[in-house]
């Protein structure tokens, strides 16, 4: 019968759908989590340069997607 066993793609599309949406769902929780000790960075050293404030939101972003990449690379093979 069709409905004993769940089709190719009914296997497949659920896992289409539901990794991006983790994906994302990761990538706004670390951007928030950056963006939250950027500020903490602020408050503490409030002389701290814009400039060097942007750098290390930079490089915090970059390691949130450095972090969800190697984090999502196993569920993508």
């Amino acid at each position: 019968m069709p409905g004993d066993r769940p089709t190719h793609a009914a296997t497949i599309r659920p896992a289409l759908v539901e990794i991006p949406m983790w994906i994302t769902s990761r990538l706004v929780h670390l951007t928030r989590v950056a963006r939250w000790q950027v500020g903490q960075l602020a408050d503490a050293y409030p002389d701290t340069a814009v400039e060097q404030l942007h750098v290390v939101g930079r490089l915090a972003i970059a390691a949130c997607l450095l972090d969800a990449a190697i984090t999502a690379a196993p569920l993508l093979t």
